[in-house]
C-alpha cells in the first residue's frame, strides 16, 4: 500500500482566528505587525491589550476579506506545488517514518503569530506578507508547523518522551522541537520554502541548546542519533 501523506484543507476561520487569544496575554504581546508592537509594552494593561488585538482582527476581517479569500487561494496553489518536495524532504530526514493520521487545516491568520494544536493538527498562517525578499513566507510557516507534527509523533511514539510547550515549566521538549526545525529550515535543501529567510532560536535557553544540537547535526544530519545525544538517551 502506498504510504499516506496528509491533505491539508486551507480555511478561513474567523472564530478559530479570535479565539488565539485566549492563549493569553504572552500570545497578544507579539500578535501585532512591526508598528504596533508597543502595544505589547509596560504602557498597555493586558485589558488594554486584549481589547485592541480584538479590534486589530476585526478590522482587518471587515476590510480585507477579499484579500484574505484572494491570497488562501494563492497559498493553497503554492503549497499543492510544493508539498512533495516536502513530503520528499521530510521522509529523508525522518526515515519514511508514516506521518501521524488526522484532519489537517491552516487557517488564515489576521494577526502576526501563529499558533498550532499538535492534537487536532491545526495551525495558522499569513493572511498577508509584504515583504519582498520573503514572498514564499507563508509556505515557511506551513512548512514549520507541518514539521512540528511529525516530529512531536516521532519523539513520542519512538521514544516515548514527554513533550511540552513554551508556557510549561520544563520545556526542554519543546526547545528541541523549535531547533530542530531552525536546522531544517537553514539548510539549503530547504530553500523552496525557506528562501533567504534565516530562521533563529527562540530565546537565550533554547539558543545555548541549539549551540550544541548544531555540532551534533553536523556531523552526519542523523535525526535518530540528534534525539539519542541531546536528550541524553540510552542506545
Amino acid at each position: 500500500m502506498p504510504k499516506q501523506y496528509p491533505r491539508v484543507k486551507f480555511i478561513i476561520d474567523r472564530k478559530r482566528d479570535m479565539f488565539a487569544l485566549k492563549l493569553g496575554d504572552e500570545y497578544i504581546k507579539h500578535c501585532f505587525p512591526n508598528n504596533m508592537r508597543f502595544v505589547g509594552g509596560k504602557d498597555f494593561s493586558k485589558k488594554e491589550r486584549l481589547k485592541l488585538a480584538k479590534s486589530f482582527a476585526e478590522n482587518r476581517y471587515e476590510k480585507e476579506l477579499n484579500i484574505f479569500r484572494s491570497n488562501l487561494k494563492v497559498t493553497e496553489r503554492k503549497w499543492r506545488k510544493h508539498e512533495k518536495i516536502f513530503f520528499r524532504l521530510v521522509d529523508k530526514i525522518f526515515k519514511n517514518y508514516p506521518w501521524p493520521k488526522g484532519n489537517y487545516r491552516g487557517y488564515i491568520s489576521a494577526f502576526y503569530r501563529f499558533p498550532r494544536n499538535i492534537s487536532q493538527k491545526t495551525f495558522a498562517f499569513p493572511a498577508q506578507y509584504n515583504n519582498p525578499r520573503f514572498v514564499n513566507f507563508d509556505l515557511l510557516v506551513i512548512a514549520h508547523e507541518m514539521l512540528h507534527f511529525i516530529t512531536y509523533d516521532y519523539l513520542q511514539k519512538k521514544y516515548h518522551l514527554k513533550p511540552s510547550e513554551h508556557h510549561n515549566k520544563d520545556n526542554f521538549f519543546w526547545q528541541f522541537t523549535e531547533n530542530l526545525n531552525v536546522l531544517i529550515e537553514n539548510s539549503k535543501m530547504w530553500r523552496p520554502f525557506s528562501g533567504k529567510f534565516v530562521s533563529g532560536p527562540y530565546d537565550k535557553k533554547a539558543a545555548e541548546l541549539l549551540a550544541s544540537m548544531e555540532k551534533i547535526w553536523r556531523k552526519n544530519h542523523d535525526l535518530d542519533n540528534l534525539i539519542v545525544k541531546t536528550f541524553k538517551l540510552k542506545k
